[in-house]
C-alpha cells in the first residue's frame, strides 16, 4: 500500500474529532516525556505495560458498569487505566528501580533517547487509549488513525518501541 493510498477519499484539510484526540493524547505524552527525562520516561513505561496487564485481568470492571448504568465500558477502562499508571508509577520510580537498572542514575539521557522514548511512549499510549476512546464516540476513524494506531500491526510495533528504547538507552 502506498502512502498516498492511505489519504485517498480524505480530506486531509479538515481537523476530524479522531485527530484531534490522537494528536492531543500524542502531544501530552511528547510533551511530557521532553521534561521528564530518561529514568522517569523508563518509570513511566514500565508502570503503562503493568497497568496494561492489571486493566486486561482485572476482574471488577463489569461490577462498575453494573452499579452505574449510565457509565460506558470505555470510561471505566480509561479510569482504571489511569489510576493503576499512577500507582505503578510511584512505585517504579521509588527504589525498585534503582535496584533494576541502576545505570539510569546518570543524569536525564541524551537528547535523541529522550526524543525516541517521549514518541514511543506517546504512540503507544495513544494506541492503546484510543481504543477506548473510539467505543465512547462509536463513529467511524479516518484512514491514518485505523492504519497507524489501530490496525493490529500498528499496535505491536508502538508496544515494542518503548522497550527497543530502553534497550538502546543503556548503550554508551
Amino acid at each position: 500500500m502506498e502512502l498516498f493510498e492511505i489519504f485517498k477519499g480524505q480530506q486531509t484539510t479538515l481537523l476530524t474529532w479522531d485527530l484531534a484526540v490522537v494528536a492531543f493524547v500524542f502531544l501530552t505524552g511528547l510533551f511530557y516525556g521532553m521534561n521528564a527525562g530518561r529514568k522517569k520516561l523508563v518509570s513511566f513505561i514500565l508502570s503503562v505495560y503493568g497497568s496494561i496487564v492489571l486493566l486486561e485481568v482485572f476482574p471488577y470492571r463489569d461490577w462498575f458498569i453494573d452499579r452505574f448504568p449510565g457509565l460506558a465500558q470505555g470510561v471505566v477502562n480509561l479510569v482504571l487505566l489511569a489510576l493503576f499508571v499512577f500507582v505503578l508509577y510511584y512505585v517504579f520510580s521509588g527504589s525498585f528501580l534503582k535496584l533494576a537498572l541502576p545505570r539510569l542514575r546518570r543524569g536525564k539521557g541524551s537528547f535523541w533517547q529522550i526524543i525516541f522514548l517521549a514518541l514511543s511512549v506517546s504512540g503507544f499510549l495513544t494506541s492503546f487509549a484510543f481504543n477506548d476512546i473510539n467505543l465512547l464516540f462509536g463513529r467511524e476513524v479516518s484512514a491514518f488513525v485505523e492504519n497507524f494506531f489501530l490496525s493490529s500491526t500498528a499496535k505491536f510495533i508502538w508496544a515494542a518501541l518503548p522497550l527497543v528504547g530502553i534497550a538502546f538507552s543503556h548503550r554508551n
